[in-house]
């Protein structure tokens, strides 16, 4: 899809009306991401930490959150890619890939990461992430990463589902330079190649 206009200021976002309820509507019935309130919603982008996209009708195609995660062992501010959202009838066209991008180069200085179990969306991040083992090398991440929702089961970072290898956890590209990892190269990460 061409004509993609990217928002991301507060004050693109107060001039954009009904978003927040369009989005946090639209991502209540989508299983694999973790709903967020109009509430929620609008207090992330006032901070400047939301990109929706635009088509050329001003109609919402794409969604994307960065959400603060805290301070790791050694001092690291980190923050979870998210709430990656395109409507179903927009998808197929490459949107989640050029909002991921977008996501990416505005924010480069970030240490990212984002943990799924969504092939698709695992074959979109593999464009501008890396997966990595959670084990030993990213231990000062995983006691970060508790966001999954009740329908894993999991109340605690202490039995994070992704250490059974059935969810995938992926850090930027620039995070990868940063930090000491192993690449990831099971058969789920290969089955979304």
């Amino acid at each position: 899809m061409k004509n993609i206009t990217f928002i991301c200021t507060k004050k693109a976002f107060t001039k954009l009306n009904g978003w927040a309820k369009e989005i946090s509507n639209a991502t209540f019935h989508e299983p694999n991401l973790l709903h967020k309130t109009e509430t929620e919603l609008v207090t992330i982008a006032n901070s400047e930490r939301a990109i929706i996209a635009l088509n050329k009708d001003k109609q919402i195609v794409g969604f994307v959150v960065l959400w603060s995660l805290g301070i790791d062992s050694i001092g690291n501010n980190w923050n979870e890619i998210g709430t990656v959202y395109v409507p179903k009838h927009y998808r197929g066209q490459g949107i989640g890939s050029k909002i991921m991008n977008y996501a990416f180069k505005r924010w480069d200085n970030h240490k990212i990461m984002s943990t799924s179990k969504n092939v698709k969306f695992i074959h979109i991040a593999l464009k501008s992430m890396i997966p990595v083992s959670s084990e030993k090398e990213m231990l000062c991440v995983v006691p970060l990463t508790c966001i999954c929702d009740e329908s894993d089961g999991v109340a605690d970072a202490v039995n994070c589902p992704f250490r059974n290898d059935k969810c995938v956890f992926l850090i930027s590209i620039a995070t990868s330079l940063t930090v000491n990892h192993i690449i990831r190269k099971d058969s789920i990460v290969q089955a979304a190649i």
